[in-house]
């Protein structure tokens, strides 16, 4: 940074003689009255030392130094004068706050040293006040980031009591079940002939418990980056024909029909084949679970310019276009509050989602034409010659 040395004075020999004598060793600029040196500082902006006579037209030295001080506080002042009154050093302190005090004739070694020594309070002063803007800036990031880790925070505990209010109902509920229903059998109360059928009534309470406890571990271990997908050569057609057999009961005990549309001659998927099909569960799970009976429920996979995609679709309850991102959420549902209508932690979108993407596709929901929700599941073509093994998905096109 280049500091600049302004000289003041009206009469031009002694500005052409300081020019002359000290243009070696600082950046000197030079004004004949107070009006042309305030043109100046506007003209430069920052000015490290003014050095101005007392008597001069229209505006004194006094008056001067003052106003530089009110434009420029950091700029280093010094009075020359030819007046040797107390009064005048006085006004010149407390007024313009001058760092030295001249008498004219003063020796330009004199004054070389006083504008040396001014120029380095000057550099000094500059330091000072950048580490404290360093410092501020510190500061406001630093409070910045309070308020987001506090925001965090709160949404942290919110989202915690939820969950905990959620779950003490929704693992509740299966439990109860079970214990109620296996006391039950116990003691004897139940007829033999019912006994087959409170059975199955607990191990359909007890694969709900386990169902729900899983998409729990499972968001977690996601969480953890703790999951390692394995990549291997998949038939798409017998895995999504796995699922519908899988979730075959829930269907057919709310009357749904399933339909399969699975296009010929698809590319072959290599990916981890378990965790895929976890996902796929969770999506046709929550696409049963949301459809009313005699329900539609349809599995689809086609090749597409991007790659492949796989949808499920419902002819269910629907949802809001603006509510869809939130659904992907964990602990959200297309029904909230006090007026939830189904049960459930509302994690299988968002288990479904980090799985998808783990296995290198992603996961987007859409309204159906029916009504109900479409789920897509994308999935890129990529170059068929990578090895296979642990990672992402990959695509043969």
């Amino acid at each position: 940074m280049v500091e600049l040395v302004l000289l003041v004075d009206d009469e031009p020999n002694v500005l052409a003689a300081y020019r002359r004598e000290l243009r070696d060793r600082f950046d000197l600029l030079t004004a004949s009255s107070g009006r042309a040196a305030l043109e100046q500082i506007d003209r430069h902006g920052t000015i490290a030392v003014v050095v101005s006579d007392m008597h001069m037209p229209e505006m004194n030295g006094i008056e001067l130094l003052a106003e530089v001080k009110r434009r420029m506080p950091g700029a280093i002042r010094i009075m020359l004068t030819g007046c040797h009154d107390q009064n005048t050093a006085i006004a010149a302190i407390n007024q313009g706050s001058v760092h030295r005090f001249h008498s004219k004739p003063c020796a330009s070694s004199d004054l070389a040293r006083s504008i040396e020594s001014g120029i380095a309070v000057f550099r000094r002063h500059e330091e000072m006040n950048s580490g404290l803007e360093h410092f501020l800036d510190d500061c406001e990031e630093l409070e910045r980031a309070l308020r987001q880790a506090d925001v965090r925070a709160q949404s942290a505990n919110q989202a915690t009591s939820r969950l905990l209010a959620i779950i003490g109902h929704e693992l509740r509920t299966p439990l109860n079940h079970v214990l109620g229903l296996s006391e039950m059998l116990r003691g004897g109360t139940i007829d033999r002939p019912k006994s087959a059928e409170y059975v199955n009534d607990i191990h359909r309470s007890a694969a709900e418990l386990h169902r729900k406890i899983e998409n729990a571990l499972v968001l977690t271990q996601l969480d953890a980056g703790q999951l390692r997908p394995f990549r291997e050569p998949l038939d798409v057609a017998t895995v999504m024909a796995d699922c519908a057999a899988l979730c075959g009961d829930a269907a057919a005990e709310k009357q749904h029909s399933v339909a399969q549309n699975i296009a010929a001659e698809l590319p072959e998927l290599s990916c981890d084949g378990s965790l895929l099909q976890l996902a796929l569960l969770q999506l046709l799970s929550n696409a049963i679970k949301y459809t009313p009976r005699n329900g539609r429920i349809s599995l689809s996979a086609y090749r597409d310019a991007a790659g492949l995609v796989l949808a499920i679709e419902d002819s269910g309850i629907g949802i809001e276009t603006d509510r869809l991102s939130q659904l992907m959420k964990p602990f959200e549902q297309a029904s909230t509050g006090h007026a939830r209508r189904f049960d459930g932690l509302g994690l299988g979108l968002p288990v479904a989602k980090a799985l998808i993407e783990l296995l290198g596709g992603c996961l987007a929901l859409e309204c159906a034409p029916s009504g109900g929700v479409r789920a897509l599941l994308r999935f890129p073509a990529r170059d068929p010659s990578a090895p296979s093994g642990h990672g992402g998905g990959t695509l043969s096109l």
